[in-house]
């Protein structure tokens, strides 16, 4: 005798929607080491073009996502992480254009952030993902490593210029 449940209810899928699960950008693996620019902060940091393509960062971006609509999410997400992943790599290549180096390290933080959280979530709608973003940040920006020691010099002098009035 075999018997098992007529369809829809022959196969149960369980979805987490309150987990918040959290994937990477620009980086694979943090090493909770020194935040220092002349050290290296994460495994497998990936460097980016910024502005009008003439400066060079080291961009690592959080990204803690959740389930929002657990249908959406099973029918439409083969591998959703990788889905993720690849739009949100597209978004940020897009802000990287419109802010520079100085911004994306100083002054610009807030609104590169959000505008990366809401073209991100725009992006994920239009797909039907079924995904909500809760949080993005900007956790790490600097010059690549082997030029960090130089880029330290140029802001050091740049401000004992501003120091001593000129």
């Amino acid at each position: 005798l075999h018997v098992h449940a007529p369809w829809p209810w022959s196969r149960v899928v369980v979805v987490a929607t309150e987990r918040v699960q959290e994937m990477s950008l620009g980086f694979e693996r943090d090493l909770a080491g020194p935040v220092l620019w002349a050290e290296k902060h994460f495994e497998g940091e990936q460097n980016l073009l910024v502005g009008q393509g003439e400066e060079l960062l080291t961009i690592n971006v959080p990204v803690h996502y959740r389930v929002r609509d657990a249908v959406a999410f099973l029918r439409h997400s083969g591998d959703p992480r990788a889905a993720l992943e690849a739009l949100g790599y597209r978004e940020l290549l897009a802000l990287t254009t419109s802010y520079s180096a100085f911004g994306f390290m100083t002054t610009d933080r807030a609104a590169i952030t959000a505008r990366l959280r809401t073209g991100l979530q725009a992006a994920i709608d239009r797909l039907q993902r079924g995904l909500e973003i809760v949080y993005v940040g900007l956790k790490d920006v600097h010059p690549p490593v082997p030029v960090a020691p130089a880029y330290q010099d140029v802001v050091s002098a740049e401000e004992q210029r501003l120091a001593l009035g000129d």
